[in-house]
């Protein structure tokens, strides 16, 4: 039994990714898409490795409580070794996806920590096939699909088990119940809160800040208080790089290239979202050709972070800065000038 995925365009980070590739392959729901992945949110640090820059509002606790996903939380005290697979096995028939959150790659063949040292991370699992699971994680620094042997994830989720407390893993399945229309005012709704760097639906934030629910080890108020949205990650981006550019004394070290990647990564799904948007209304194509140098800076700054990593020369981290400044100021003509014209219409 294997469940559909459609590979996401986003590969940073594989609980997102998954995310997408599951909602993707339903045509009840594949509209989340269409309505979401436009708003960024970033933790307000000062080092790059902390602001956790990522889509906003489209994690497996945020389709769950949209009542898109159906979840369920499985603590793994109460299984034993000679059933916990088998379980999985049912979950997987019954049209279940299964999170992972805390397993140990000690016993994961695929990891470069395998047999060499204990590190605690996630993977997906989204089907199987005799004695092999199949999952979705990085391999090599890529975003792979994986045949594992079932005794290995076991392996893992027990060996988790004894170094972190409580842990447990989800089933998400979609709910067939729902009809998820393509929403253009909740998308306008969108562009305008990343144009103008503000959060939205503050109230819905504050609401999931319950750890009776899924209690995923994450708190969301502490999370609102330090994020800033939108265009503003911009500004957190820049000030973390001058962070390092600043240490005269220091050796300059890797550099994260994350926030860099997903930069991009929003680029590329904007560039997709505005073109829709363009044949849906009937508008010129001619606004779209624009931002294909929106594309190809964010392309760039990716690119320098991987180049910086490989030779350490400072002047790389003052060219990101400077193709920063220049891609918000782009970005931000390009937009007010979309919105307007597309504005005329909702009128």
């Amino acid at each position: 039994m294997i469940l559909p995925i459609t590979w996401p365009i986003t590969e940073t980070y594989q609980c997102c990714s998954f995310v997408m590739s599951v909602v993707l392959p339903y045509d009840n729901i594949k509209n989340f898409y269409d309505n979401n992945y436009i708003l960024l949110s970033c933790v307000d640090a000062d080092q790059l490795e902390d602001i956790d820059l990522m889509f906003w509002d489209v994690s497996w606790e945020d389709l769950r409580k949209k009542g898109i996903m159906e979840m369920d939380l499985y603590h793994v005290a109460n299984f034993q070794s000679n059933t916990l697979s088998d379980f999985i096995r049912e979950r997987i028939d019954q049209g279940n996806y299964v999170l992972l959150h805390l397993i140990d790659e000690f016993y994961l063949p695929y990891s470069v920590c395998y047999e060499a040292e204990h590190y605690i991370h996630d993977a997906y699992i989204y089907g199987y096939e005799d004695e092999y699971f199949w999952v979705m994680a990085y391999s090599q620094g890529k975003l792979k699909s994986l045949k594992v042997a079932a005794s290995d994830i076991e392996s893992g989720i027990f060996s988790a088990a004894e170094r972190e407390e409580d842990v447990f893993f989800c089933s998400l399945r979609p709910n067939h119940a729902v009809d998820v229309q393509v929403d253009y005012c909740q998308i306008k709704k969108m562009f305008e809160s990343y144009l103008y760097g503000e959060k939205i639906i503050a109230e819905y934030l504050s609401s999931i800040n319950n750890k009776d629910l899924i209690r995923i080890a994450c708190d969301y108020s502490e999370f609102e208080e330090k994020c800033v949205y939108g265009i503003k990650i911009y500004e957190v981006l820049n000030r973390c790089l001058h962070t390092i550019i600043e240490q005269q004394d220091v050796d300059f070290d890797y550099i994260s290239i994350k926030p860099f990647r997903i930069l991009y990564e929003h680029k590329r799904v904007v560039y997709e979202r505005i073109s829709n948007i363009l044949e849906h209304f009937g508008m010129s194509k001619e606004i779209l050709l624009p931002f294909d140098d929106i594309l190809t800076k964010s392309n760039r700054i990716f690119v320098l972070a991987i180049k910086y990593n490989m030779t350490r020369e400072k002047n790389i981290l003052e060219r990101i800065v400077n193709y920063i400044d220049k891609l918000k100021e782009r970005e931000v003509s390009l937009l007010e000038n979309f919105l307007c014209e597309w504005g005329e219409l909702f009128k």
